[in-house]
Parts: C-alpha cells; structure tokens; sequence
C-alpha cells in the first residue's frame, strides 16, 4: 500500500469519552452552584452508576444526548441523605467515599441553625439567624474527651486545669498506655513573671511532661494582645502589646496558636492575639489558625444566648484564641487520622504542622511559622 500526501486534512474526528474523566466532571458539577454542562461523556454502566449516584444524592442531572447531559450542582454541603448503589464502578466508590466524608446530611433534613451578630448601617449591633445545611468536624471519626475545667459563669482556677492534665496523663498511665492522643487546652490566664520564670509555672510544666509521655497538646496564646497605655500625662491610649503570651501557652512543648480573621493573607494577625516572645526570649506563638467569628457549638452561657436570638439555635459566633486553637488540633487529628504510625510522636506532629505552615509575611512574633495548612501537613509525609 502506497500512501500519498495530501494537501489538507479535511473532517470532524472525535474520540470517545474517557470514563476516568466522566466519573469527575459528574461529581464535581455536582458539589458545584449552578449548572454543569458535561460534553464528550463516556457513557458506560461505572458511569451511568456516578450519574445515579448523585441524582440519588439530591442532585438533577438531564440527560441531552448519548454523550452530553447538564448537571445542576447543589454545593460543596448541599447533597442529600440517601441509599448510593456503586454497582461494579470502584472509581465512583473510591471518589464518593471522599465526598460524603466531608458530609454531615441534618436529621430529617432539617438545618442547622447559628446565631451570629452584624453591624447596621447605623452602627447598631444586630442579631441575625444564619441556617447551613451540614457541619462537618475536620477529623470526623475522631473520639473527643471533654473534661470540664470551668465553673457555670465560666470563671476558673489552675487547680482544676492542672487537675484535668493529670486525669489524662492518669488515663494514658503515664504514657506506657496511651488512649488519649490529643489535648486542647481553650482556657488560660495572664502570665505574671514575678511568679514564676517563664515557662516553668504548674501549668507549664505539667503540660510538658503530658507532651513528653507522647500527647500532642496545643494552646490558645491568649487575648491579650491589645489593650491600653497612658502617656506622660495620664492619657489612655488604644495600643498592641508584646511579651503577652498567656499560660499555659509559655510551655516549650505546646503548640501555641495565635488567631487570624477568615482573610489572613490581607489581615494578618488579629489584633487582640496575644504577642511573642515569651518572657524568656522565646519565640511564641508557633502557628496562627482562624479565630475571629467562628461559627461553633454553642454551650453553657454562649448556648443561652443563641437562644435568646433563635429557640433553634445551637451554633453561635465567637471570636478568639480559643477558637484558633481547635483549628491546628482538628489538623493534628487528621494527621493522626491517616498517619496513625504517628501516634506517640508530638514533637513529629508538630514539626509537619509547624514546617507546613503559610507564611503570612506577619512579624514571627506575631504569626509564628504562619497559617495553619492541613492537607499540605498530612501530605508532608
């Protein structure tokens, strides 16, 4: 056979769909807002099973012709309770299983609702009602310990934190056991050097020796961060203060969280965040986390008060260190998640976490190593 060129190639070609590709561009329509058109649709029995998937899932997707169909996308937490049949299709099993993950679907279908505050036009503080089809923790089957360390009216003493510490250190005995594998500590206090040096307080060194029995333990750096100064003339000024990391945040071996608002990489730290360097020079806090209005559970006085704004609330707005700090320990029980080998090891956890970390292009005294990231942390190693 002999085969002469030609001048042009002149015709329409087309390839079929790939099936790999197929599978994504349903389930990614499908987590999308709005529609989805989807050409060169591979059409098979592995694919037509992601497009039952996700029509059993809430999501409305047409059928335009053998291979196009539009997928009207509900969003990333908008899918619906359901019974999913994979049939033979181990991608789409693989790649829902991640998906719905991530899902947290509301019993009978009912969101959840927040109470959370804004300002008017007239500068006035308001209370709004906020509803969200699904919540879902950072490290869903994780297994959390709460142990109650203040009173009713929210007030404390070192007695009962130190008292909790050693509970944990009781149940994991010594660390020859360990059950428990992270701690968040939400609470703290002023440090006051003429106590104790910096760092060696009760607290402190309790906190220490849990970190060495083999529990990672991360700490809100305080709120105290800002606050006021007088002049020569006694005249108060608003200003942000250093050398204001509150303990336990002092412990060498914590992971010591300072806060940012929703937009870091345009407003930094946030102002109230208490500020390194610890009193004896060392560089705290170790990582910023997200901490300013974070919609959470609401308890105690704060459960009381979403009430007062909706009798359906059960999630409230607050802002604070104390909100940061269960972000970096979220990310520290996803790494344990799927680094289990790591169990034991807090000063490893803590190097991905720290080592991670986005640089904000803040003063390390105020971001330490930067943002919090847990997937490029559990992907570290």
């Amino acid at each position: 056979m002999k085969v002469e060129p030609a001048g042009a190639l002149v015709g329409h070609i087309a390839v079929p769909g790939d099936k790999s590709i197929s599978h994504r561009g349903v389930l990614i329509g499908a987590l999308c807002e709005g529609e989805t058109r989807v050409r060169g649709f591979g059409r098979s029995g592995d694919t037509q099973s992601t497009v039952d998937a996700v029509r059993t899932l809430g999501v409305e997707v047409d059928d335009l012709a053998e291979d196009e169909l539009v997928v009207r996308g509900v969003g990333l937490r908008g899918l619906k309770d359901g019974n999913v049949y994979c049939g033979n299709a181990g991608t789409l099993m693989r790649l829902l299983a991640g998906i719905l993950a991530g899902q947290q679907i509301p019993e009978n279908g009912k969101p959840l609702t927040g109470a959370v505050w804004y300002q008017d036009d007239n500068g006035t503080v308001q209370p709004r009602v906020t509803t969200f089809p699904s919540v879902s923790g950072m490290a869903p089957e994780c297994q959390l310990l709460s142990c109650q360390v203040l009173r009713p009216d929210e007030s404390g003493d070192i007695t009962a934190l130190l008292a909790a510490l050693q509970y944990i250190a009781d149940l994991n005995r010594g660390g020859r056991d360990l059950v428990v594998h992270g701690v968040n500590i939400s609470v703290g206090h002023p440090f006051d050097p003429s106590w104790f040096a910096t760092g060696l307080t009760p607290v402190c060194r309790e906190v220490d020796n849990l970190v060495r029995s083999g529990v990672v333990v991360v700490v809100a750096a305080g709120n105290t961060g800002y606050g006021y100064a007088g002049d020569r003339e006694n005249q108060l000024m608003r200003v942000g203060f250093e050398m204001t990391i509150n303990d336990p945040g002092n412990a060498a071996l914590a992971i010591t969280v300072g806060s940012t608002s929703s937009s870091p990489h345009s407003t930094g730290v946030s102002y109230f965040s208490s500020k390194g360097p610890t009193g004896d020079g060392r560089m705290k806090p170790d990582i910023v986390a997200p901490g300013e209005r974070v919609i959470s559970a609401a308890a105690g006085a704060l459960a009381v008060k979403a009430k007062s704004v909706s009798p359906d609330a059960t999630y409230i707005e607050n802002s604070g260190t104390s909100m940061a700090a269960p972000h970096v320990s979220g990310a520290a029980a996803a790494f344990l998640s799927v680094h289990r080998e790591f169990i034991g090891q807090p000063d490893a956890v803590a190097k991905a976490l720290v080592s991670t970390a986005t640089d904000l292009g803040r003063a390390r005294t105020f971001q330490g190593a930067g943002l919090v990231d847990a997937m490029r942390a559990i992907q570290s190693v």
